[in-house]
């Protein structure tokens, strides 16, 4: 689990040089939220056929990151069923726009490592929630970017740190 300072807007009292003059700026903090990011790696291994999954980047580590809200979601259960968990307050934006996503295919009978990041916080999770990541997939690296899933993966549930 990692730690990180998110700071929605940070403003200060500063002294700005425009063209050679010195003029006084006056601001304020309006917001700063620390919020912890858990990340939950874990592996899909591919069935009959080659599926394609889209990522963002792949890690020091090897592991291709989901970042895209839609691709990867989270679940968690309350005891009788699973339900899709929203993140975000009003006004937030998540993910990357489609044309940054790079699919990958995982070859039939192959296993590839996956990463995805979320913060408890903003998915209004806590601590100890019964949860699981679901991943869509596609059957061609081109209907990533034209069309719709063609089904979901759900990872072996986990308890939220």
């Amino acid at each position: 689990m990692r730690a990180w300072a998110i700071c929605t807007m940070v403003l200060f009292d500063a002294v700005a040089l425009t063209q050679g003059r010195s003029q006084s700026i006056r601001a304020e903090i309006t917001n700063i939220v620390a919020t912890r990011v858990a990340s939950v790696s874990f592996q899909i291994q591919g069935g009959d056929k080659e599926v394609f999954i889209p990522y963002c980047v792949k890690d020091s580590e090897g592991s291709f990151e989901i970042c895209a809200y839609g691709v990867a979601t989270l679940e968690s259960f309350d005891g009788q069923k699973w339900s899709r968990v929203k993140p975000g307050y009003y006004g937030e934006v998540f993910g990357v726009e489609d044309g940054q996503l790079n699919p990958v295919g995982v070859p039939p009978k192959t296993a590839l490592s996956f990463r995805f990041d979320f913060s408890p916080r903003l998915y209004h999770v806590h601590s100890g929630s019964r949860l699981r990541v679901v991943v869509a997939y596609w059957n061609d690296a081109e209907s990533v970017k034209t069309s719709g899933p063609v089904g979901r993966i759900a990872s072996v549930p986990f308890v939220c740190p």
